[in-house]
């Protein structure tokens, strides 16, 4: 599971509460959709 927010802080926070619970495989993407923007990837409407 690929959390993401805004800037990547609370998609960390949601991450760790994810894997307190038990869940595996969860990873929160660096720097959130805004490093996602800058680095020009392409995104969805």
């Amino acid at each position: 599971v690929v959390l993401y927010c805004g800037g990547g802080y609370r998609s960390a926070l949601a991450a760790d509460v994810l894997q307190q619970m038990g869940y595996g495989n969860v990873f929160s993407m660096e720097g959130g959709i805004r490093a996602w923007r800058e680095a020009g990837y392409p995104l969805e409407k």
